[in-house]
């Protein structure tokens, strides 16, 4: 009867010994995964995104250089958190609970990247409105310098026409003195003919005068229909900033519970 005790006895100390093992390896693992969750939480990260968006806040992109810089660096602050992210998601997958810690370091991501979003929203619109107004700025150049230049060529056309009217009156005259004719009555033809000339000559200057006051109002409305144009564009660029803005303030705040 002894005999039978004392192998009953050393059996359930046996069987005591091995679920203290169990809920050893269960619950140790658990410990080490719920501080691993803690220390990966976005509170508790150092994370230069913070550094960026305070480095930039809203409305201190004011030039292309700038938005071109703030563009460079959140593409590197980018891959920083993806780089990070493959590493603490790979680091999860030996542990006991690796769904909570991938959770955690998803959320680690999501929030890094919501941190960058509103500037790098911000860089791309500045770029977008430069763009816009250096087009405008190219067409309305290519506008003026067209105008002027057909300016150009009818004022040479005119005086083309005007030295001709000359040189035909001039060349009348000198036939005139030539002939053998009678010179009171070629006196009076070439008196005709002078006057004629210089009819059409006073009514060329005065046709281009016409024209060229006609030419500058025209190119002082175009000039203002320019400006008025700019203006719209600019209007426009301001809302659709804002617009973007507050599209990416909303995509930057916390989702809803």
């Amino acid at each position: 009867m002894n005999s039978i005790t004392r192998s009953y006895r050393i059996w359930h100390w046996l069987q005591l010994h091995s679920m203290a093992a169990i809920v050893a390896v269960v619950f140790v693992p658990t410990a080490s995964s719920a501080q691993n969750v803690a220390a990966g939480s976005p509170a508790a990260s150092q994370s230069s995104s913070a550094d960026i968006s305070g480095r930039y806040p809203a409305g201190s992109i004011r030039s292309v250089e700038t938005a071109e810089q703030v563009l460079q660096e959140i593409d590197r602050e980018r891959t920083r958190i993806e780089a990070q992210y493959a590493d603490e998601e790979h680091a999860c997958y030996p542990k006991f609970f690796a769904s909570s810690c991938i959770d955690a370091a998803k959320e680690k991501r999501r929030h890094a990247l919501s941190q960058i979003r509103p500037v790098e929203v911000e860089a791309n619109a500045f770029k977008r409105r430069a763009r816009v107004a250096e087009r405008d700025k190219a067409l309305a150049d290519k506008r003026a310098g067209d105008e002027a230049e057909a300016l150009k060529r009818a004022t040479e056309q005119k005086d083309k026409e005007v030295a001709k009217a000359g040189k035909e009156t001039e060349n009348a005259q000198q036939a005139e003195k030539s002939a053998g004719q009678d010179r009171n009555g070629q006196k009076t033809k070439t008196a005709d003919r002078v006057a004629q000339h210089q009819a059409r000559l006073k009514q060329a200057q005065a046709e281009e005068a016409a024209n060229a006051q006609k030419r500058a109002a025209n190119v002082a409305a175009y000039e203002k229909k320019v400006q008025e144009s700019q203006a719209r564009q600019r209007e426009i660029a301001a809302k659709k900033a804002e617009q973007e803005r507050e599209r990416a303030a909303k995509d930057a705040s916390p989702p809803k519970p």
